[in-house]
C-alpha cells in the first residue's frame, strides 16, 4: 500500500505535471488522480481482494496497477504473452477475484465463477505475485514482497540519483520484473516516463526524444541492440540528454559495452543480473573508468542477502 501512497502524493502535489507520455498522449498529475480514484471506486464497490492485470504496456496499465494496489491485498500481474486459456487455469487455481485484460481495444473487467480451488500463494505482507514464465520456460507465481521491492527501488533511486526532473524511456515489458521495477522507480522518485510496447516503432521515439529531453533509458540488452543498428551516425543526438541508463536480464556482448562507452560519457551506467525472484541481486557500474574483470557480475544490491546452492 506503501507505493500506491507515495504514488498519489507525487501526482497530487504536482497537478501540472505530465508524469506518463505515450507516443500519442499524456497524463498530467490531475488526471492520473482522478483515474486511479475512479478505478478504485470501481473495485471497491465490486469488492475484491485479489485482482490479476493482463495488459500490454500502456498508461491504464500503470493507472490500474496503482488501484489495485490500493484497494487489493494481492495483485497478480500475468504475462500478456500468455494465451486465454493459460490466463483463466491461473485465474481459477489461484482463486483471483478479477481479471482485468484488453479486448478488442478496451479493457474489460472479468469475475470468474466460484472455484473448488483456493490457493493463494503465501506472502508476509502485500505482494505483487508475478506470473511468467522466465528463464525456465514454465509458467510460475514469483512472490515480490511490498517490503522488499521498496527496498531495491530506494536503492536504485540513490544509485541513479533519479528525480522529478527526469523522464525515463521506458519500454520493457510492466508485468516482468525488470520492467516493473524501473516503473516503480519513477513512481516513487516523481520522475515522468514515456511508456512504450518495445521499440517495434522507434522512428517515432526518436522524433519525442528531440521535442521532449528524455534523461534515463531502462533497457534489455537485445533492444539496445536495436538502438545501435538504427541510430547508426545519430547517436549523438538521441543520447546527448541522458544521465542515467540501466540494463538487465542478459549479459552484453564486448561490442555493446564499446559502444555505451563512447556513447554515455558522464551518464551513470548500470548493468544487473538476477532473475525474477531475485532481481537485481547483482549490480554492476560500466560507466567507472577501470577494466573489470571478465564475467564479473557486480556486486550485491546494499541490505540484500542470497545464497547460491549448486546441485
Amino acid at each position: 500500500m506503501e507505493l500506491h501512497k507515495r504514488a498519489l502524493k507525487n501526482f497530487k502535489g504536482n497537478p501540472e505535471k505530465t508524469f506518463f507520455y505515450s507516443l500519442t498522449d499524456s497524463y498530467n498529475g490531475e488526471l492520473c488522480q482522478k483515474k486511479i480514484l475512479e478505478y478504485v471506486n470501481i473495485l471497491e464497490n465490486i469488492k475484491v481482494k485479489s485482482v490479476a492485470i493482463s495488459l500490454k504496456n500502456s498508461i491504464d496499465w500503470v493507472l490500474w496497477y496503482i488501484a489495485s494496489d490500493y484497494v487489493c491485498k494481492h495483485v497478480y500481474l500475468v504475462s500478456s504473452d500468455f494465451s486465454n486459456s493459460l490466463t483463466n487455469k491461473i485465474i481459477q487455481k489461484y482463486n483471483i477475484d478479477l481479471l482485468i485484460r484488453l479486448e478488442n481495444g478496451k479493457i474489460s473487467l472479468h469475475q470468474p465463477k466460484d472455484s473448488p480451488f483456493s490457493c493463494y500463494l503465501n506472502s508476509t505482507d502485500r505482494a505483487d505475485i508475478i506470473f511468467t514464465s522466465g528463464t525456465t520456460g514454465i509458467p510460475k507465481g514469483a512472490v515480490i514482497s511490498e517490503k522488499s521491492f521498496l527496498h531495491v527501488s530506494n536503492e536504485l533511486i540513490k544509485k541513479t540519483e533519479q528525480n522529478m526532473n527526469d523522464l525515463e524511456l521506458l519500454s520493457m515489458p510492466l508485468d516482468r520484473s525488470f520492467g516493473l521495477a524501473r516503473l516503480r522507480t519513477c513512481l516513487l522518485s516523481g520522475s515522468s516516463c514515456l511508456i512504450t510496447d518495445g521499440l517495434k516503432d522507434f522512428p517515432s521515439i526518436y522524433k519525442f526524444s528531440k521535442e521532449n529531453k528524455i534523461t534515463g533509458i531502462s533497457l534489455v540488452p537485445s533492444a539496445l541492440q536495436i538502438i545501435i543498428l538504427q541510430l547508426r551516425k545519430k547517436s549523438r543526438i538521441f543520447t546527448e540528454n541522458i544521465r542515467y541508463f540501466e540494463l538487465g536480464s542478459s549479459s552484453l556482448i564486448e561490442e555493446q559495452e564499446e559502444w555505451i562507452k563512447n556513447n554515455f560519457e558522464n551518464t551513470i551506467i548500470l548493468h544487473h543480473y538476477g532473475m525474477t525472484e531475485s532481481s537485481r541481486a547483482f549490480l554492476k557500474r560500466l560507466d567507472i573508468k577501470k577494466n573489470l574483470p571478465k564475467r564479473f557480475v557486480g556486486k550485491p544490491l546494499n541490505g540484500v542477502k542470497f545464497k547460491i546452492n549448486i546441485k
